[in-house]
């Protein structure tokens, strides 16, 4: 759930900042987690650090969920967010590389950097 959440947030903060609407985003999300929002970029940035090793662990998730008759793609969907991670600045680095006082912009930047495949 974690794992995937993070994910979850990496796209939307990255969706959002192309169309120009990130501080929307954020300001909308904040009303429902207010205490949360505010380390979102943190917290994505760690998880990219650890994606390389995220992705098939997703994928396991995928297929345990169509073992029982549920739909695959959802976590197909998050490995294919990991793995596009690991092809960026924050994927080839470590937790501990993460600069905690980094703002969104930056996180993003980082995130953005991945090479195309």
């Amino acid at each position: 759930m974690y794992k995937g959440t993070n994910a979850l947030v990496m796209q939307a903060l990255l969706t959002a900042d192309a169309h120009g609407v990130r501080e929307q985003f954020l300001a909308d999300t904040a009303r429902e987690w207010p205490d949360a929002v505010p380390t979102w970029h943190l917290d994505v940035a760690v998880a990219a650090t650890k994606a390389w090793h995220f992705v098939d662990e997703m994928h396991e998730i995928a297929r345990t969920q169509q073992a029982v008759g549920l739909s695959p793609e959802l976590f197909e969907g998050v490995a294919a967010a990991y793995e596009r991670a690991t092809r960026t600045r924050l994927g080839t680095g470590s937790p501990e590389d993460v600069d905690r006082g980094a703002g969104v912009e930056d996180v993003l930047a980082l995130l953005r950097s991945a090479d195309p495949r």
